[in-house]
């Protein structure tokens, strides 16, 4: 059997769509990369300001349980510790 012998067209085209697939690819990846990144500094954020939000109404009282602040000085919730041992060990 003869050598199958492909034109100067054929290997010109599969050259261009090797390269052009390469190329998608790489812009592809680069820009979920770039999303990705994006995403997770906004979570980030998003997390410290629910963090440093949550921080502000908890406080801890003399005898041990936990007081959270509902905005009126009178209605303080007193809540025990335990409940939320869980949540803040995490």
């Amino acid at each position: 059997m003869a050598p199958l012998r492909t034109t100067l067209r054929a290997r010109l085209t599969l050259l261009y769509v090797s390269l052009l697939s390469i190329v998608l690819v790489l812009y592809a990846a680069s820009t979920s990369i770039f999303l990705w990144q994006g995403l997770l500094g906004e979570m980030d954020l998003s997390l410290e300001r629910d963090l440093e939000t949550v921080e502000n109404l908890i406080a801890l009282t003399p005898d041990g349980s936990i007081a959270v602040n509902t905005g009126d000085q009178e209605g303080v919730l007193l809540l025990e510790v335990e409940k939320f041992c869980i949540c803040f060990q995490q």
